[in-house]
């Protein structure tokens, strides 16, 4: 997958296409200190989500059901935390969040 820039000559390179791991997997195996623990709540990424502020969403909402068993179970204790801090979600804010750690990658 690419991206490609007619006027400036510049074409953007998904990483997909040269490692062969999610991108999750990426700073464990490089040594790379994450800055923001990798689970994003992808499929509450929807229109009339984009202004929420509130509770973290449901778990169904990061897919974890499309996660391996051990990431699953990563995923569950690290959610489970989450809740217990009954900290407010700012969707907006995770995004960004999640979208600077994606580039560091």
């Amino acid at each position: 997958m690419s991206i490609k820039l007619l006027r400036n000559s510049m074409r953007f390179i998904d990483s997909v296409n040269f490692l062969p791991m999610p991108l999750s997997n990426m700073p464990k195996t490089f040594g790379i200190n994450e800055l923001k623990k990798g689970y994003f709540p992808g499929l509450f990424n929807t229109a009339e989500n984009q202004t929420y502020i509130g509770p973290i969403p449901e778990d169904s909402f990061f897919a974890p059901n499309s996660m391996s068993s051990e990431k699953r179970k990563e995923f569950y204790e690290w959610y489970e935390n989450e809740k217990k801090k009954e900290k407010t979600f700012d969707f907006q804010k995770e995004l960004i969040a999640y979208c600077i750690s994606g580039v560091v990658i």
